[in-house]
């Protein structure tokens, strides 16, 4: 999967809130890691470290739409 070329490192939950936002890292070794960001104090958090996916940050990723013109 192509992904941007930063690292990053977030802290997530599996909970959610209503306007929690889910993301999704992909780690070095290709295990891929998801949750709804969090902050340090959320209770039950966790630190995921990965890359996000291209598609998820492309600003032109309609035009790439198989089916769309």
């Amino acid at each position: 999967m192509p992904c941007d070329p930063e690292l990053l490192s977030e802290w997530v939950t599996d909970t959610t809130k209503t306007t929690a936002v889910r993301i999704t890292l992909q780690d070095p070794d290709g295990d891929t890691h998801t949750g709804y960001i969090a902050t340090v104090l959320t209770r039950g958090s966790r630190r995921i470290t990965g890359y996000r996916s291209h598609w998820a940050s492309c600003p032109d990723r309609e035009k790439f739409r198989k089916g769309r013109t």
